[in-house]
């Protein structure tokens, strides 16, 4: 049997090795569990219109399906083909879009940033005057 007394010297490491496994463990349950926001505000001086009503224009990279609302009537929804150009003007648009990185955005004529780099759906692309606003 081992005396009691040589481990003595061992307790401020176990102290220090306990805490690094309460560190790890909680550290490991932020990144797991955290909630993430899918909204992506677009900053409002890409957009700069010269009247009250938008023009968006989509080019088409890859086969997708579009829905577009304006003022809150459906005026579009079908896919998308390849290699297609699609503009549309109002006041305000919506868009649900299948897959956000098969589309190339433009707002009144300047190219807005990807959408997502992932082939995932935009559940709701909003642009009207000064604001864009994109949730995933």
């Amino acid at each position: 049997m081992f005396p009691l007394y040589r481990f003595r010297k061992y307790k401020p490491l176990g102290i220090a090795f306990v805490i690094f496994i309460f560190l790890f463990v909680g550290l490991v349950f932020l990144i797991k569990f955290r909630k993430t926001s899918h909204y992506k505000e677009i900053p409002a001086k890409l957009v700069v219109p010269s009247s009250d009503k938008v023009e968006v224009t989509f080019r088409i990279k890859k086969d997708c399906f579009v829905k577009v609302k304006t003022d809150g009537d459906l005026i579009f929804e079908g896919v998308l083909k390849k290699g297609m150009v699609e503009s549309w003007e109002a006041k305000e648009l919506e868009f649900w879009i299948s897959d956000g990185s098969a589309v190339a955005v433009e707002v009144n004529g300047k190219l807005l940033p990807p959408l997502t780099r992932l082939s995932k759906p935009i559940k709701s692309l909003k642009i009207k005057k000064g604001s864009i606003s994109v949730i995933k």
